[in-house]
């Protein structure tokens, strides 16, 4: 074994020895771990909303009651109707959109009647609706509640609609013929009452943009009110006490209220 040899593997020694003590002495680095943000979920802070116009008419089969104590004539009959107080009220409004999700509009609520059509919807998630729902029921949670009061004069009283007016009884309807008065007072106590219209042919879905309104054309056609009733008897056109809320009559009315309205 030479000098020179010796002194190879001595060097070798030393310098493996120096890099194993460099290696830990010094402080090994942090892995980084980059973790996914989740984007399948929008942050509240990035929905958009827009605004709705509601223009909702009262009509007797085809023909417009603008105002109260309007008679008009039932189309294809000479059933004549008038109406001299009508008001709905109207609350939990729903939106159906392209994928069928139901989208709740915020704190919406309104009373309906002949006098008053157009009704200003704010804060509506942006996009295409195919359809719309609603509810004729007191919404205990809105702050933008009303009361609808059963006469001028007395204290106002939670009516989620009331009807009253003169039609045409008789079962051969003429225009020479006495009208009989109908009237018709749903409580909160009467079970809640579910609007539900159909979906909406394809191009004529709601779109609610960031900027401007969209408007929603709707009728309430007091023809159907009748419908189903036996107006020869004084029992079904009146809907006034706790017990009459509770009867047979005022369940068919309140079926009727939930077909009575409709797109333009």
């Amino acid at each position: 074994m030479t000098i020179r040899y010796l002194i190879s593997v001595v060097s070798l020694c030393i310098a493996f020895a120096a890099c194993k003590k460099k290696g830990s002495d010094e402080p090994q680095p942090t892995p980084i771990v980059i973790v996914p943000k989740d984007t399948t979920k929008p942050s509240v802070d990035t929905i958009k909303y827009g605004k709705a116009v509601m223009h909702l008419h009262t009509f007797v089969g085809d023909e417009e009651l603008e105002g109260f104590d309007d008679v008009v004539t039932v189309s294809g009959s000479e059933r004549r109707i008038s109406m001299s107080i009508g008001s709905v009220y109207m609350s939990h409004f729903e939106l159906v959109d392209m994928n069928n999700t139901i989208i709740k509009m915020c704190d919406t609520t309104l009373v309906k009647t002949p006098e008053e059509i157009s009704y200003y919807i704010s804060k509506i998630p942006i996009g295409r609706y195919k359809a719309l729902r609603f509810k004729v029921a007191f919404d205990t949670t809105s702050k933008a509640n009303k009361l609808i009061s059963k006469e001028e004069g007395e204290p106002n009283s939670i009516h989620i609609a009331y009807f009253k007016g003169k039609l045409d009884t008789a079962s051969v309807p003429d225009e020479n013929n006495t009208r009989v008065g109908y009237e018709y007072a749903l409580t909160s106590r009467t079970k809640e009452i579910q609007v539900v219209l159909p979906v909406r042919g394809a191009g004529t879905e709601f779109n609610i943009l960031e900027k401007g309104s969209e408007y929603f054309h709707l009728y309430m056609d007091l023809n159907v009110l009748f419908s189903g009733l036996k107006l020869n008897d004084p029992k079904s056109l009146r809907v006034l006490t706790p017990e009459e809320n509770n009867s047979e009559v005022a369940d068919k009315v309140a079926d009727n209220i939930s077909k009575m309205f409709r797109y333009e």
